[in-house]
């Protein structure tokens, strides 16, 4: 790699190779880059009690609303992590996946990344009073131009707590 480093370097000097020059570059990005991956949807559960846990136990971090929880298999030393028994855990899946809800597209209160590589968790003002129900996809907007699908995880009466996979975000026209 470092080869491919100094070569670089010299073309790039030499300033007539600037097609081989980025050309190598860009190969030297693919290689350098790390994999990215879609947001692991069987890794999330929602929590029954968070007691001590004595045996047959799992590291979990807990998310903002304090029910949903991501499992990290790879070992971390985390601070966020807790310990909770298996049997705590009921996996979050939705057996009739719900369609698109035919809704202008809603903007996030709140919108943060968890420990899973891909997932990002928001918030939106509304909820059961709204009409939604669990599983339910929601589109959302994150800025002007930026928009995706938001599924949604946990229900209160005036707000929706959900996921979404940085790798499915659109470009949206204004």
């Amino acid at each position: 790699m470092l080869c491919l480093i100094h070569r670089m370097i010299d073309m790039n000097r030499n300033c007539t190779r600037t097609p081989r020059c980025l050309a190598l570059f860009m190969t030297m990005l693919l290689f350098l880059a790390d994999l990215t991956y879609a947001c692991p949807m069987g890794r999330l559960f929602h929590v029954k009690h968070v007691a001590p846990c004595e045996k047959d136990c799992i590291y979990v971090h807990i998310l903002a609303d304090g029910i949903t929880a991501e499992f990290i298999s790879r070992p971390q030393t985390l601070s966020q992590l807790v310990a909770v028994s298996r049997f705590a855990l009921t996996p979050v899946a939705f057996q009739d996946q719900q369609s698109l809800i035919p809704l202008r597209p809603q903007r996030l209160v709140d919108s943060r990344a968890g420990l899973l590589p891909g997932c990002r968790y928001g918030q939106l003002q509304r909820g059961i009073q709204q009409g939604l129900r669990l599983g339910d996809q929601v589109p959302i907007l994150l800025n002007q131009w930026l928009g995706g699908t938001l599924q949604i995880l946990t229900l209160k009466d005036q707000t929706a707590f959900g996921v979404y996979d940085v790798h499915s975000l659109m470009l949206i026209d204004p």
